[in-house]
């Protein structure tokens, strides 16, 4: 908990310095490589078809330190003075960076620009199609809620029924095959990845300044 509070005092907006810094002190910290001139990192965990992901920024509207409160009784976090949280898509990164320390396997791929459009996903599969074809799924952590998983996204579908109730089965009772995606950077790769979804972080709120 200690580090995802330190995490969402970084207000993030693409390519600033805060976006930089957070990815330098948190990210690449582990070995990676970086991907593109959009300043895509990945780290890779053992030998795996799966491709996880998450997105660095945030919709801070400026730059600099989030003035972030914890209710420890509630379990709740939250912010009084920015316009959101940052919670979408902290939340994802701190994720998958517990499932690195953890040693699942896996390639864990950290997009940048997301909220711009997907700035950092669509180079990706402009420019390196085949490296993305070699993956059976991918799995990104960019979703409101807590029990979903995402079948549709930019008005189509990114995954099938089947894949989505067993993952679904995987995760928990409360967890179910959901047709409301938005837009996430696996939306980019529905062309090149057979099964791309969007799960449940555990935020709600997200581009607002009561994002919690």
């Amino acid at each position: 908990m200690k580090q995802l509070l330190e995490m969402l005092t970084y207000q993030r907006p693409y390519a600033s310095a805060m976006d930089e810094a957070f990815v330098n002190r948190f990210i690449r910290v582990h070995p990676h490589q970086d991907l593109g001139p959009m300043g895509n990192v990945l780290i890779s965990v053992g030998e795996s078809r799966t491709l996880f992901s998450s997105h660095t920024d945030t919709v801070h509207r400026v730059e600099g330190v989030n003035p972030i409160c914890y209710d420890k009784n509630l379990e709740i976090i939250y912010q009084t003075r920015s316009n959101c949280l940052g919670a979408d898509c902290t939340t994802g990164v701190w994720l998958m960076l517990k499932m690195i320390e953890a040693g699942i396997p896996g390639a864990y791929l950290f997009h940048r620009g997301e909220e711009k459009g997907g700035i950092g996903s669509s180079w990706m599969a402009e420019n390196m199609p085949e490296w993305l074809q070699q993956f059976d799924r991918a799995v990104a952590f960019d979703r409101c809620s807590d029990s979903h998983v995402i079948t549709h996204q930019s008005g189509g579908r990114c995954c099938s029924d089947r894949f989505a109730e067993h993952l679904a089965e995987q995760l928990g009772t409360k967890w179910k095959p959901n047709r409301g995606g938005i837009y996430t950077d696996t939306a980019e790769y529905t062309h090149l990845i057979p099964e791309c979804t969007n799960l449940s972080i555990g935020y709600e709120g997200n581009h607002s300044s009561g994002e919690y």
